[in-house]
């Protein structure tokens, strides 16, 4: 974890790992740097993984909304008030009516969120679905259009290559690690806390939408994060460290 090793409570402990460790993997461009900036000469990027045949390209049940979903634990770097604002941008600024947005997950936030989304007179747009087990996820992003992530900070972002293995494009902030997964030909990557710029982002998805290719997002998912060949290469990573 990033956080774990930007941590003085740990700093110790990552010292004494770093250099007892024969080769090292991290999930980000950013956490090599700071594996090679303790005197490291080689670290792997080796992105976090899912089982990619438990999504499908799907359909969505009902075509009348253009639906966005935000998953995360509610927690403030996940700025869930980012998106919501943006949305109220998107219907009241560029009078865009025919968009609703699905949020999954709950925690800390939930209370801020919820009364954020009722200040802003959202209640017809938004709906907060709560916890939703992880087998169930597969089924609510066939439900959508495009996958959105405000956060302020990510290491990875799990929910993005779920979208991908989906065949949906995304919409993120440039919070880190998004930043190494997100392209102009699966989504639209925007300034951290611009509600305005992530606003227009939803505009020109939504308007746009036809020019991302489902079935090519969906292979680049495979390609890049499906657990086959992200354990290959963990395993040969292993093999060279042995030999």
């Amino acid at each position: 974890s990033e956080d774990i090793m930007k941590n003085e409570l740990y700093k110790k402990y990552v010292t004494d790992i770093v250099a007892d460790a024969d080769n090292y993997m991290v999930v980000n461009g950013n956490m090599k740097k700071s594996v090679m900036s303790l005197g490291r000469k080689n670290c792997n990027i080796v992105p976090n993984f899912i089982d990619c045949s438990r999504y499908s390209l799907k359909s969505k049940k009902d075509n009348k909304y253009f639906t966005l979903l935000n998953m995360s634990n509610f927690y403030k770097v996940k700025a869930v008030d980012v998106l919501l604002k943006a949305l109220d941008i998107v219907i009241n600024k560029y009078n865009v009516k025919d968009i609703r947005l699905n949020i999954v997950g709950t925690g800390e936030y939930k209370d801020d969120y919820m009364n954020i989304s009722n200040e802003l007179k959202l209640h017809k747009y938004v709906e907060f679905l709560g916890y939703i087990h992880n087998d169930k996820i597969p089924e609510v992003i066939s439900n959508i259009d495009v996958l959105c992530v405000s956060s302020t900070f990510e290491t990875f972002c799990i929910p993005i290559i779920e979208a991908f293995a989906s065949g949906r494009p995304v919409i993120s902030t440039k919070c880190n690690g998004p930043m190494e997964i997100v392209n102009k030909d699966n989504g639209i990557l925007v300034e951290i806390n611009d509600v305005e710029e992530y606003a227009k982002a939803i505009v020109n998805m939504k308007s746009n939408y036809n020019k991302y290719n489902k079935k090519d997002i969906r292979e680049y998912a495979i390609s890049k994060y499906d657990k086959s060949s992200v354990c290959k290469n963990i395993i040969k990573i292993c093999e060279d460290t042995i030999n």
